[in-house]
C-alpha cells in the first residue's frame, strides 16, 4: 500500500492493464507478535473511525425510515390465502426455496415424466427447476408467473396417471 492522489489512482488502473505499470512488491517477513503491537498502536483511531462510522450508518437509516424507502409488505400469492382440495389420487408439488416464479413450463392437463421440469422459480438471482417428484397429470397450476412464493407454497397439483 502506498498513498497516492486519485489522478495517480486513475492513471495507474488505465496503465495496469497494458502492463504499463509496475506494481512494487517488497520481500518482507509477516510476525503475528508485531501486527498485534501495530493493532494496539492504532486503536484508540480505530475505534474512533469505527463510532463515527457507526452513527454515519444510524443516521442513514434514520434517513431511510423518513422517507418512502422504507421496505413494503411483501405481497401474498393467491395460492397461500385460499385452500386447495386435492383431487382423488392428487398430490402437491412445492416450492423448496423462496423466490418468484420465472417460468410455468407446463399446462393443465400435460402428462408430465418423473423428475421432468414444471417451473421455474428465481431466487437469489438462481433459476431453481421445480420437477414432478414422479409421473402424473397436471391436474392444476396455483403459481402465477412473477409472484412470490414461499419454501412450501403449493406451485402444482399433479395426479396419478391411471
Amino acid at each position: 500500500f502506498h498513498p497516492c492522489t486519485a489522478a495517480e489512482l486513475t492513471r495507474h488502473r488505465e496503465d495496469f492493464p497494458q502492463g504499463k505499470y509496475v506494481v512494487r512488491t517488497e520481500v518482507s517477513t509477516f510476525r503475528l507478535a508485531d501486527y498485534h503491537r501495530f493493532l494496539a498502536g492504532i486503536a484508540p483511531e480505530a475505534a474512533a473511525f469505527k463510532a463515527r462510522q457507526q452513527a454515519a450508518f444510524e443516521a442513514e437509516r434514520e434517513r431511510w425510515s423518513a422517507t418512502e424507502f422504507e421496505a413494503a409488505e411483501p405481497t401474498v400469492a393467491a395460492a397461500e390465502t385460499t385452500e386447495v382440495e386435492l383431487p382423488p389420487d392428487g398430490f402437491f408439488v412445492d416450492s423448496a426455496v423462496a423466490g418468484s416464479v420465472w417460468k410455468i413450463l407446463v399446462q393443465s392437463g400435460e402428462t408430465v415424466a418423473a423428475d421432468q421440469p414444471l417451473l421455474i422459480v428465481e431466487s437469489m438471482k438462481m433459476e431453481i427447476q421445480i420437477t414432478a417428484p414422479r409421473a402424473g397429470i397436471v391436474h392444476s397450476i396455483l403459481a402465477t408467473e412473477g409472484r412470490p412464493v414461499s419454501p412450501g407454497h403449493h406451485l402444482t397439483v399433479l395426479t396419478e396417471i391411471a
